[in-house]
């Protein structure tokens, strides 16, 4: 899938820092490793881990995401 947003990196990192820790979620790690910003969080059985990279102009970024269900 792809999403077109014209927004920098820094506003996309921002945008999942919010989503990410709200209704019931909690971020559990949220840094930057070798240029790409990992930011990963939990809801009880619920895991998710995104990752961008580039993104200096409005619409540059690339993202990726995982979602997990845990047992």
């Amino acid at each position: 899938m792809t999403v077109d947003a014209n927004a920098t990196i820094a506003e996309i990192n921002e945008w999942y820092r919010g989503g990410m820790s709200a209704d019931g979620w909690s971020i559990k790690s949220d840094k930057n490793v070798a240029g790409y910003q990992i930011i990963q969080a939990e809801n009880e059985n619920l895991f998710t881990s995104m990752q961008a990279a580039n993104g200096n102009e409005p619409g540059s970024a690339v993202i990726s995401q995982q979602i997990q269900v845990r047992p």
